[in-house]
């Protein structure tokens, strides 16, 4: 069967940062598992594993803009350390969740200067070229339950 839209996939997949740091790492008894069209896996992944069969191995570079995003130099920002009373041990390179107009996000101190705290929104990995290497280890029909849940994630 090939990758398709709404088909499940299970692949063996390494994905490591243009730095050469190593970001994720799935092998073949612990797979990356994911229904195709659902927003479950980087989207460069995706679409270059559409067309393609069990077995299949994989070579990829992906801009940022086809894995983890740009750096959004909008969602970094500084505040008054006042605003981080209630934070124990608050250091650099702490992360927490912060209170938005959509709801909780995720975000990393980066830095604390002067009684100012550096907060950045970005994904961890945003402006990062990524590169992704794997093998199709399966690719079936997904569970009824695994359908309807992959249509949530998808909202």
């Amino acid at each position: 069967m090939m990758i398709q839209k709404d088909t499940r996939v299970c692949v063996e997949l390494t994905l490591t940062a243009d730095s050469g740091e190593e970001l994720a790492m799935y092998s073949a008894e612990e797979p990356a598992s994911f229904v195709v069209g659902h927003q479950q896996i980087l989207k460069g992944i995706e679409d270059a594993l559409l067309g393609k069969t069990v077995g299949e191995e994989f070579e990829l570079e992906l801009p940022p803009e086809l894995a983890f995003g740009e750096v959004d130099v909008t969602a970094i920002q500084t505040v008054s350390i006042t605003a981080f009373e209630d934070v124990e041990d608050l250091t650099e390179g702490t992360q927490l969740f912060a209170n938005t107009a959509e709801g909780q996000i995720p975000v990393t101190i980066t830095a604390i200067d002067a009684g100012m705290v550096t907060v950045d929104a970005n994904p961890p990995f945003a402006g990062y070229t990524v590169k992704a290497t794997g093998k199709v280890l399966s690719v079936d029909l997904p569970s009824a339950a695994e359908s309807v849940s992959s249509d949530k994630s998808a909202q």
